[in-house]
Parts: C-alpha cells; structure tokens; sequence
C-alpha cells in the first residue's frame, strides 16, 4: 500500500513485513526507476531527496507507532538492491526503515 509519493519515490508498506507491527514495524522506500541499484549512481539532486525522505519517513514511523502504545526507541534503516533470483528481476535500489521496540518479541 502507498503511503507516500514524490517524483522519483514511493514509500509504502510491505506486503511480508521483516518486522512486525507489534515489533516496531517495516516501511519500504523505493524508487520509481528501477533501473538504479546503488546509492552510489544516484544524482546529487536524487540522494538528497532521498536522504530527506529516510529522515521523514523513519521520524514518523517512531511517532506513529509509539502513539500506538508501541515503545519504539529506535529506526534502523537498510540499504538494499538486491533482487528475486528466482524470478530474474534485476537489482534496484530500496531502503527499508525498520522501528526497534523496547518490548519486541520476534525482533529483539
């Protein structure tokens, strides 16, 4: 599901969350041109916007889930561009923004 969208990003929930909700929670920032698999063949203009969007996005989530009752203490966030072997898709550039609770169970 989307939660946000800018020029070049989306930022939605994941369909098979690495964390769960009651855990801390998993949002994915990805681009919209996926055919970029590092950071490093960004355009200035792009990993700034990006940067910005990670903050944003990872300060929410804190504050969302711990208006939630969820004691989120800490955002870890994951670069990846990595890709479905399986299904031959190639590599594309996504972050996932994970929320660390202080009472998590499955993700300590």
């Amino acid at each position: 599901m989307i939660i946000y969208e800018t020029k070049n990003f989306i930022v939605e929930s994941y369909e098979k969350p690495f964390v769960s909700r009651t855990d801390g929670g998993h949002i994915r920032i990805r681009m919209k041109d996926n055919s970029i698999t590092d950071r490093t063949k960004l355009e200035p203009k792009i990993a700034i916007e990006l940067m910005r969007l990670t903050m944003i996005t990872g300060e929410a989530l804190e504050k969302a889930m711990n208006n939630l009752g969820i004691p989120v203490v800490k955002i870890n966030y994951q670069d990846m561009g990595n890709w479905a072997w399986k299904t031959n898709t190639k590599p594309f550039l996504h972050v996932h923004v994970f929320g660390r609770a202080t009472n998590a169970i499955k993700q300590i």
